[in-house]
């Protein structure tokens, strides 16, 4: 078991590291032919050690004299008689800028070089790794290219441009960093706010706060869909696309989708469920198939009393059941949504709360529901809901397939150690293949620290605790009972929850955890927060790493939100209540200068070992913020949205003015 907190490395460090990245990786980035230590300088008359530099001789050419270093072997110099003569003189590019191009998106701008006839584009990612060439074969003339980019991974990235032509490549232009053009950079990050935002419309982020982290948004596989809910949206619309200034529903909530297209970010749809009545708040969970193409979503107060999948007409509009929540499926086909399914839990009943949480599968035929305050006693997996409501709040957690054209409830899922009160189901996630699922339970009791234990000890009120559950053939059945190693009152561990794609590794949040440092059973720093990665061998459950920030402060809540990548090489980890001042790509993590304006830090998994390699704010951080009460990686982690509710930036769509005040609790995304 690994636990870290390893130090960043400053710009100062990376500039000075630069150099020598920049010689020990030529080799690599261009290959032998490319670099001009091994081609030879046309312009001194060096000799090309190891081939030919554009012409037929072997043992070099002096640029337009005698050979400098003996007879030519393939002729007098520009004889032609192996096809050579005398290299055609280019100069290393110059005037090589980087500065934004869009969302997400860097724009590379240069002065052409004399005789160049192409050129390539290379990147050192983190500005230690070394260089690499992204984009070859760059047409001359062009003097302006953009490359789509992860903004979390690039905060550190240096770029140069190298001028070549049908003989050689020359030298390279002056290295441009991204730490140096900050102020410009900054731009890149993208900005969503909704097409009608208003005060307390919450878009992308939690409604219910002392409960869950439940995600108000969800990314496509590539990244290029992107879901968010607005849990507090009013207007009085019941129909995919429809008007959106009539606020008549009050928090009757919205679901919001945006694609990119060729032309850049747009929005695509605007969802309000079929039955929107006041307080619902529809999109208070989403989430999103792989392709982008079925949707979930939550309205975790939705009323009727219908029961089961598609139930009557009547029932959907029965407002007799207060709170029992409801969930809907939506499809698109060629760029258009539209509703497919109306879900009520088979055991319906009042303040259930079904569709608190939502998770899809990457294929969108499997998807599990998560029901916080649902009251039955039982215990384990069943496949028929129970009627008893002697337990209340203890929670519940219901799987759905899609079969033969409609939904089909197939597990009914309770914790093997129910009590009251616990909230199981608060937080559900699937593992892209649809054979695991994770359950969070941050209110549950017990006083355990393994994974396993006796779960019966209510010795540690609210520590919290994951579930576990693994299908095998047509069975689910629970497969771990986890608790953290250090796992104490008000914790709140299980708070926020993710899988990786196959299952294999769990990323778990304990935004309560007290550790003011790298020993477990320190409690110095109050609510500073802590995560906690696991890993399965098999169908063995074991703790991977305990991780904290680089740097602690009590109050941060390290752990709010998580989210990892399909291959459980990446993790993200918020701490909304992050109190620096500065913006993206100036961030000074010991700046506490702006109160609770939020924070993300991006981990990658190295061996077993996992190594902060980001520090993220938002663009335009402010006071009480709190970004990154929601976030979302997509598959490969390339792109990262994070959600902050609490932003109340006036601005509308995409892109707006940073600086326009006046939309309390508005909400917007930020897209790394």
């Amino acid at each position: 078991m690994k636990t870290i907190n390893p130090e960043m490395s400053p710009t100062s460090r990376i500039r000075l590291l630069a150099g020598a990245f920049f010689l020990a990786t030529l080799l690599v980035a261009c290959g032998p032919t490319d670099n001009p230590a091994s081609n030879g300088n046309p312009d001194t008359g060096e000799t090309d050690t190891g081939g030919n530099n554009g012409g037929g001789n072997t043992g070099g050419e002096n640029n337009g004299g005698e050979n400098n270093g003996g007879e030519n072997n393939g002729g007098d110099s520009g004889s032609g008689d192996t096809g050579g003569g005398d290299p055609v003189s280019l100069d290393s590019p110059v005037d090589f800028t980087v500065k934004s191009g869009g969302i997400k998106t860097f724009e590379f701008t240069w002065t052409d070089s004399a005789n160049a006839t192409f050129y390539k584009l290379l990147e050192n990612i983190d500005g230690q790794s070394g260089f690499s060439v992204i984009r070859d074969n760059i047409p001359q003339g062009e003097e302006i290219i953009q490359v789509e980019t992860s903004l979390h991974r690039a905060m550190f990235a240096q770029y140069m441009l190298q001028a070549c032509n049908a003989e050689s490549c020359s030298g390279f232009s002056d290295i441009a960093f991204v730490q140096d053009n900050a102020d410009e950079l900054v731009k890149t990050v993208g900005f969503i706010k909704a097409s009608n935002a208003q005060t307390n419309d919450r878009f992308g982020g939690l409604l219910k706060d002392e409960h869950s982290s439940s995600a108000g948004m969800s990314l496509s596989a590539d990244g290029q869909t992107l879901v968010v809910g607005a849990p507090g949206e009013d207007s009085q619309s019941i129909t995919v696309g429809g008007v959106e200034d009539n606020n008549s529903r009050n928090a009757s909530g919205a679901v919001y989708v945006y694609s990119k297209s060729e032309s850049g970010w747009v929005q695509q749809a605007y969802i309000k469920a079929r039955n929107a009545d006041a307080n619902d708040h529809f999109g208070n969970a989403v989430s999103v198939s792989a392709d982008g193409n079925i949707l979930v979503v939550g309205a975790i107060d939705e009323d009727s009393n219908g029961q089961g999948v598609d139930p009557s007409d009547i029932a959907e509009q029965n407002n007799s059941a207060g709170n029992s929540g409801a969930v809907y499926v939506f499809t698109r086909d060629v760029g258009q949504w539209s509703q497919q399914s109306y879900i009520k839990s088979s055991n319906s009943g009042g303040s259930d709360q079904f569709g608190q949480a939502v998770s899809i599968s990457a294929d969108g035929l499997r998807m599990v529901v998560g029901a916080f305050g649902e009251d039955s006693n039982t215990t384990g997996v069943s496949t028929v809901s129970a009627t008893d409501n002697a337990a209340s709040n203890a929670g519940a957690v219901y799987v759905f397939d899609f079969v033969d054209g409609s939904w089909v409830e197939k597990a009914y899922i309770k914790a093997s150690n129910t009590q009251g009160d616990d909230l199981f189901g608060a937080n559900v996630r699937i593992s892209a293949d649809g054979n695991t699922i994770a359950v969070g339970t941050q209110f549950e009791d017990s006083n355990s620290t393994v994974i396993n234990g006796d779960g019966t000890n209510n010795g540690q009120g609210k520590s919290g605790a994951v579930y576990v559950f693994a299908i095998d053939g047509e069975q689910w059945s629970e497969q771990a009972y986890i608790k953290a190693s250090n796992s104490q009152s008000n914790d709140l561990f299980g708070d926020a929850i993710d899988l990786s794609g196959d299952g294999n590794t769990l990323v778990v949040g304990a935004r309560g955890e007290d550790s003011g440092n790298l020993n477990e059973s320190d409690n110095s720093r109050g609510n500073a927060g802590a995560a906690y990665v696991y890993v399965r061998n098999g169908v063995t459950w074991n703790k991977q790493a305990y991780v904290k920030a680089n740097t602690i402060g009590g109050n941060d809540l390290f752990g709010r939100a998580v989210s990892i990548s399909d291959d459980g090489t990446m993790i993200a980890v918020s701490a909304n209540g992050e109190d620096s001042s500065s913006p993206f790509l100036k961030e000074v993590e010991d700046n506490n200068g702006l109160e609770n304006s939020g924070a993300v830090y991006v981990f990658d998994r190295i061996d077993d070992t996992w190594v902060q390699r980001a520090f993220v704010k938002a663009s335009n951080p402010g006071r009480s913020d709190q970004f990154g009460r929601a976030l979302d990686l997509n598959q490969d982690g390339s792109t990262l949205a994070v959600g902050t509710d609490f932003d109340d930036n006036g601005a509308v769509g995409i892109n707006g003015d940073q600086t326009i005040k006046g939309a309390n609790e508005s909400g917007v995304v930020y897209l790394y």
